[in-house]
């Protein structure tokens, strides 16, 4: 029976309750175990005074500055280096008032862990809804505990951090039929890394053209080309002292700044292919991962725009095992 309040027209009180089951929080549970597992490995290189680089002192004088809202000025990097010269990444200001609390480098790496600990989440839910519960954990787990994040949280801080939940959120959406929720997620990636533009949010957008939502795909086709392009082209130069993207000299064949410009096709694929045991190597242990269940799928596709950007470069670093990237 209505009371009698209810009975005259007025609405009844709604009452709000808090989802504390096992099936809302476990994802959770998961993020902060892998946060747990990450921290052992970062904070005990950060204490022990022994840096994989000095990334870890630019990014926090970076984030220093964005919690003041100045211009992100680097001194570390050289007097007045405005910092967005040298890498498009303006996402990591949204760290600035967790540093304005806790100002120092630790704040930097606690957002790091907290961030790849958070690209499980989307994961193990669609893995519990597609696979149980039992299998959406290990799929969780498996993310969590991979090579690739592993050396990243190794190599201190950077600013993929932010890239590889956004992903993660952007492919699960996309699986799951929520086009445009995983677009604007894709397009994210933008304020994350110059590269990812063309890598990532791209292939995204042809992805979308050939599920049948064309004019969605073509928009974050187009806008993942035009935001690298502009990047790269326009906003890095105009702000780097040499007004220069200094990471065309990795390029070899592809560094369009030399005489004569990127090299025929032929080059390039001559480049690729030196030390193609290493690359190889690297291949192998990312289709592991997935027990090499990931070449059933067509979305394996979408790691080879990264990976091949990284492997017609001259430098090693980029396509080994080690460092940070792999993480994305």
């Amino acid at each position: 029976e209505p009371d009698s309040d209810a009975a005259a027209g007025e609405a009844p009180a709604r009452t709000w309750r808090v989802d504390l089951s096992l099936q809302t929080l476990g994802p959770w549970l998961l993020v902060a175990g892998l946060m747990t597992a990450y921290l052992l490995i970062s904070l005990a290189r950060y204490y022990r005074f022994a840096p994989t680089s000095w990334d870890l002192g630019l990014f926090t004088e970076e984030v220093k500055q964005y919690a003041h809202f100045h211009v992100p000025i680097d001194d570390a990097r050289s007097p007045g280096f405005n910092i967005l010269g040298e890498h498009f990444s303006p996402i990591t200001a949204l760290l600035g008032p967790f540093f304005l609390l806790f100002p120092t480098p630790v704040t930097l790496l606690v957002a790091q862990t907290f961030l790849f600990g958070l690209g499980a989440v989307p994961l193990v839910r669609y893995g519990i809804d597609r696979i149980g519960a039992g299998a959406g954990y290990a799929l969780g787990i498996a993310y969590g505990l991979s090579f690739g994040l592993a050396e990243a949280v190794d190599a201190d801080f950077h600013e993929v951090a932010f890239a590889v939940p956004i992903i993660s959120f952007s492919m699960v959406a996309l699986l799951r039929g929520k086009y445009r929720q995983g677009a604007v997620w894709a397009v994210l990636l933008l304020f994350c890394k110059e590269d990812l533009g063309i890598t990532v949010v791209l292939p995204i957008g042809i992805a979308l053209i050939l599920w049948g939502r064309t004019w969605l795909g073509a928009a974050v086709a187009a806008a993942g080309t035009a935001g690298s392009l502009i990047e790269i082209y326009w906003i890095i130069p105009a702000l780097n002292p040499q007004h220069q993207y200094e990471y065309w000299n990795k390029g070899g064949c592809a560094d369009p700044t030399q005489p004569g410009g990127a090299k025929p096709i032929t080059c390039l694929i001559g480049q690729s292919m030196q030390n193609a045991g290493g690359k190889i190597e690297l291949v192998f242990l990312l289709l592991a991962i997935t027990a090499f269940v990931a070449l059933r799928s067509p979305l394996v596709l979408f790691a080879l725009p990264n990976l091949g950007s990284r492997f017609i470069t001259t430098n090693a670093t980029f396509w080994g095992t080690a460092w940070h990237y792999n993480a994305v």
